[in-house]
């Protein structure tokens, strides 16, 4: 029997890992090593300033944070240069969820190419992915355990916090769930065709589950984002409703058996 293969996958900037990467270390990737191999990857943007004022940010980043991690592979990119590449102008053409003149949706389409810019070496048995500027409150040990017999289309997916879709924060993935997880910008042009509004993060990757038929297992793995300048975010972490969840769950179970109910948009 082949020793189980696992990556975890960070992406996106690094802003406060000197503050996160303690409980990294402790919850997210120590525990992984008693159930197999595991290679620890990353793709950051390569920028030593981060704005952000939706989050109240201006802050100084340190382009060598990255080093606080034990990286089996780490991919730095300049930011900006994805922008045209995904098409963000046509998106923000589509409305902006947020209301901030495109500058939240350009994070996201950052944030989203980082997300498939995070290659594994080998096909893994499980995939994690998870933003390092967040504080880990929960071991991933147990929900990895699952996966390593769990059917490969399943995904698990924080239980808290589904304001339009489903929590982005992080997740664990078996082999053919995470290659829909991770490629989700490539389903932005069919959100927008199937009249889901402008592009919006939590949507937009509910939407891609479902059309990828990727099976969504709500656990209750907690994370507090911490923002560059040190603030840690109050999150809520109580449940979903009974209704959301099963209007998020059912329908996914629905598409992923095949039948596409037309209620399910929202």
């Amino acid at each position: 029997m082949h020793a189980a293969k696992i990556a975890i996958c960070f992406f996106g900037i690094t802003r406060s890992l000197t503050r996160t990467h303690v409980s990294i270390k402790d919850r997210v990737i120590e525990p992984l090593r008693a159930l197999g191999d595991i290679k620890v990857l990353g793709h950051f943007f390569d920028q030593d300033r981060v704005v952000n004022p939706r989050s109240g940010e201006d802050d100084p980043l340190d382009r060598k944070e990255h080093r606080l991690l034990p990286f089996d592979q780490v991919v730095l990119e300049k930011p900006e240069a994805c922008l045209a590449q995904h098409g963000y102008h046509q998106m923000l053409a589509h409305g902006d969820a947020w209301g901030d003149g495109g500058a939240s949706l350009a994070n996201l389409v950052h944030q989203l190419h980082s997300l498939s810019q995070v290659a594994a070496p080998h096909r893994p048995d499980v995939v994690v992915f998870a933003r390092p500027d967040m504080r880990y409150l929960d071991s991933f040990l147990e929900t990895v355990r699952y996966h390593l017999a769990a059917p490969p289309h399943h995904v698990s997916l924080p239980n808290w916090q589904w304001p339009r879709g489903v929590n982005d924060r992080l997740a664990v993935c078996g082999p053919d769930a995470y290659v829909v997880y991770a490629s989700r910008l490539a389903h932005v042009n069919t959100y927008l065709r199937q009249g889901h509004g402008p592009v919006h993060s939590e949507k937009l990757l509910w939407c891609a589950l479902n059309h990828g038929r990727a099976w969504i297992y709500p656990v209750g793995l907690r994370a507090r984002r911490v923002r560059a300048n040190g603030f840690e975010v109050d999150e809520d972490f109580s449940p979903v409703s009974a209704w959301k969840m099963l209007r998020r769950v059912g329908v996914n179970r629905l598409y992923c058996l095949g039948r596409r109910p037309p209620e399910a948009k929202s």
